[in-house]
């Protein structure tokens, strides 16, 4: 009978251990992906899109001129939660949030997710590269 009143103990000592392993496992896995950031540092793109003019690195096609094709610079500008869109021979407006460095903007029939690139100081947005103006 004693060894039987032993054996809740051991399951108790088991569990608990279990226990014990998978927390120091799980706070040890979790420590190893949390990137250290100090206040100083850390850069919300949210804050640098708003109220900005971004202008595209590359040239693109802008319109038809007398010899085909013209090339320039498109831009976005975005204030109080709206934005205009100049590509092409095109504006496009429309509203625009952001979370968590993440766009969203809401065109009249469609939506474009871009992101801002701190790395490089630059916007993507339906695939193509635009710095911010100084």
């Amino acid at each position: 009978m004693r060894g039987f009143a032993i054996l809740p103990v051991i399951i108790f000592l088991v569990i608990v251990g279990g226990l014990g392993i998978s927390w120091y496992t799980l706070s040890v896995r979790q420590q190893t992906k949390t990137e250290v950031v100090s206040p100083g540092n850390q850069v919300d793109s949210c804050n640098i899109i708003s109220n900005s003019v971004f202008r595209s690195v590359d040239k693109h096609e802008v319109g038809l001129g007398p010899n085909g094709p013209a090339m320039g610079y498109w831009s976005i500008t975005f204030q109080s939660g709206n934005f205009q869109w100049h590509h092409s021979d095109v504006v496009e407006s429309g509203t625009y949030t952001c979370t968590e460095n993440i766009l969203q903007a809401k065109l009249y029939n469609r939506t474009v997710t871009a992101n801002y690139d701190i790395n490089r100081k630059a916007l993507i947005w339906d695939g193509v590269e635009y710095k911010r103006g100084e």
